[in-house]
């Protein structure tokens, strides 16, 4: 089962301070522009908000189309994949995307963020774009 996450706070890169809820997942343009090659920044802090659950992985992917369909590149908290995801207190769901090279190639990018909870529950919390320059 999957359920979509708006609202979910990114403290420094949008003004959303209100807990997690059922509903359309919240879309953010990453600010800052990654040039290809280089260390991308991550993002520092993703929550904390409240669950049934606790928060057992989380992966970051990156797509060439909005529909996903041309995945390239997957970023996981469990190290299953190419890049890292860091849960940093389970309990209250929060994490962060640790600086790391990500192997895109220069254009427009889509990512989305999926959280599973130990109850096996997937939620799509964050999803949007960043730009690679060369």
């Amino acid at each position: 089962m999957s359920y979509d996450l708006p609202n979910y706070a990114i403290p420094g890169l949008m003004p959303v301070t209100s807990p997690l809820s059922e509903g359309a997942p919240l879309h953010v343009n990453l600010p800052v522009y990654y040039k290809a090659n280089e260390l991308w920044d991550g993002i520092e802090s993703i929550g904390p908000t409240t669950r049934d659950s606790d928060a057992a992985t989380v992966k970051m992917e990156f797509a060439l189309d909005s529909s996903f369909e041309s995945m390239c590149l997957t970023l996981a908290s469990d190290g299953s994949e190419t890049g890292t995801v860091t849960i940093t207190d389970a309990e209250t769901w929060l994490f962060a995307v640790p600086a790391q090279e990500l192997p895109l190639d220069v254009g427009l990018w889509f990512w989305r963020i999926h959280v599973t909870g130990d109850d096996a529950v997937t939620w799509r919390a964050h999803q949007g774009t960043l730009v690679i320059q060369p």
